[in-house]
């Protein structure tokens, strides 16, 4: 008969080889684990086991990760559908808004209106307009947020596209009360671009200056290996100052009473506008001054 000290002995091996496999299986579910979030859990854990209860285990991770699949799936159809509604309830919105926009403008120029009438009709002329860039910002947003969209870049001379830029705005400017102050490279400066994502990216900050600056803002070119930078700089109208690091989040606002009627999406867009074309952008506050600007490749 074995001894006693055999016997523990040989339970003793036997736990230590069962321990052994267990802890062997368990680095292979890990393994297992990291190629699964590798590829976002679109696959199971696929391994043989010989212990019943780590195969239960690996059973229930593998129904835990289905559950996620379908929870991602359902996921991103609502974000989805809820992107489309958004751009479809935008577009609709554009034509009936141009349209009351056009008869409220026929009938301010017709003379016939004096007095109050003509400053209510006024004020709902600037609200129709409120309205038009809200729908414009909402649907540019879910084509930019699109990852399917196709962006052709070519090369573009940023140096004549901010100064047909300032020209056509002159009269935005004017109004303002702004006084702009140039400054550009004595060389022209060309960039691998978008033209249009660019002029609506100078388009939504010079709507950033004309709500927040104090009596002038400085626009300034330049270049710097192999980027290029446009800058716009402005002393604020008030001391609401903005938190640089969430000044590009969606729907931002340095104003909390949300009394400015935009959609708060501007400077949202803008980065979005510089991210497809390669770009970055970034914002620095000295004092009261604020400095906003984009980067693009230069082109080759």
């Amino acid at each position: 008969m074995w001894s006693i000290a055999v016997i523990t002995t040989a339970i003793a091996v036997i736990m230590l080889i069962h321990n052994v496999r267990i802890k062997h299986e368990l680095r292979c579910i890990r393994n297992e684990l990291a190629r699964s979030a590798e590829h976002s859990y679109n696959r199971q854990i696929s391994i043989k086991l010989f212990d019943n209860d780590v195969s239960a285990l690996v059973k229930e991770i593998n129904t835990a990760i289905d559950r996620q699949k379908i929870l991602k799936y359902e996921n991103e159809h609502s974000e989805k559908l809820l992107k489309q509604s958004i751009s479809d309830i935008a577009h609709d919105l554009r034509t009936p808004l141009s349209v009351i926009k056009g008869n409220l403008q026929l009938i301010m120029s017709n003379g016939s209106i004096s007095g109050n009438d003509l400053a209510y009709l006024g004020t709902c002329l600037e609200k129709t307009d409120v309205l038009r860039n809200m729908a414009d910002d909402f649907f540019e947003l879910t084509l930019l947020e699109s990852e399917h969209q196709y962006i052709e870049l070519s090369n573009v001379n940023m140096t004549n596209l901010l100064m047909k830029f300032i020209a056509d705005s002159e009269s935005v400017i004017r109004i303002a009360g702004l006084t702009p102050e140039i400054n550009f490279p004595p060389k022209p400066v060309i960039a691998l671009a978008n033209e249009q994502m660019t002029a609506r990216m100078l388009g939504n900050l010079l709507g950033n200056v004309v709500k927040y600056a104090k009596e002038k803002f400085s626009i300034t070119l330049s270049s710097e290996n192999d980027k290029c930078f446009i800058t716009f700089e402005n002393e604020l109208s008030s001391d609401n100052f903005p938190d640089t690091e969430h000044i590009f989040d969606r729907c931002y606002r340095a104003d909390k009473s949300r009394n400015s009627g935009g959609t708060g999406l501007g400077l949202y867009i803008f980065r979005l506008l510089a991210e497809k074309q390669n770009g970055n952008v970034g914002a620095e506050l000295k004092g009261n001054c604020i400095k906003i600007h984009a980067s693009l490749k230069k082109a080759s």
